[in-house]
């Protein structure tokens, strides 16, 4: 967490308030217009009275951009205008924005004082919407997270849904395509037994089927629409 001075020229023995709510958590005091290592400031928390060191934030993260690239792969950015004691960046995706994994790693420059350009690149993204942070990490182990990127990867079967729901008698299924291609449709039980299997042909845009359902019993099913590449899932009800 940084803070701020409004713009004022710090001076000798000179108080700035800071409000600090939680004992939990390390706090950085960004000083604007000071930076390396060798920029070292001594400040007195009253009260307790705990003398501390104040050092340069590890790094000034300039911005980070994750954009789609083709509707095919996903171009990371990032640039720090400094460096203290960085060892790597780590770069991290996410369904829903809660459960992340790791797509790749890239070294960081240790100490600077000068502008660094970073990039990497998602060449299996997820497809529809995703969330993209990077974590930076000290060499003692220490890291901090930078805002998170939404990405949105445009999928051949968007926007997947099977009307009415609960289905009575025959039921259907409407998807867009971003594309011309063949489709396979299949139904699975609960148990994941594949009831019905069926190819179709897709067009680019909207497409509707009607849903062999009139025969099957009374429960949940799940469905599956997609090519050799791509699936998209969804789940329905028979009554």
């Amino acid at each position: 967490m940084a803070g701020g001075t409004n713009g004022m020229n710090l001076t000798t023995a000179q108080s700035i308030p800071i409000v600090v709510t939680s004992t939990a958590t390390r706090y950085y005091l960004q000083i604007e217009g000071y930076a390396g290592a060798g920029c070292k400031f001594d400040a007195v928390l009253t009260p307790p009275g705990i003398v501390c060191n104040l050092l340069p934030l590890p790094v000034g993260l300039v911005k980070f951009t994750a954009n789609a690239v083709d509707n095919e792969f996903v171009d990371l950015d990032w640039e720090t205008s400094t460096e203290v004691n960085n060892d790597y960046f780590t770069i991290e995706r996410s369904k829903d924005s809660e459960i992340f994994e790791v797509v790749g790693y890239i070294d960081g420059a240790g100490n600077s004082n000068m502008i660094k350009e970073y990039n990497s690149v998602d060449e299996d993204p997820y497809k529809g919407i995703s969330y993209y942070r990077l974590r930076q990490t000290d060499f003692d182990g220490e890291y901090a997270y930078s805002k998170v990127e939404i990405v949105n990867i445009e999928s051949n079967f968007g926007d997947l849904k099977v009307f009415p729901n609960p289905i009575e008698g025959v039921g259907h299924l409407t998807f867009n395509s971003t594309s011309d291609n063949i489709a396979e449709v299949v139904l699975f039980d609960v148990t994941g037994k594949r009831i019905i299997s069926e190819k179709h042909p897709v067009v680019k845009g909207e497409n509707s089927f009607k849903l062999p359902t009139d025969n099957l019993p009374q429960g949940m099913y799940f469905l599956t629409v997609g090519n050799d590449t791509e699936t998209s899932n969804i789940k329905f009800i028979k009554n």
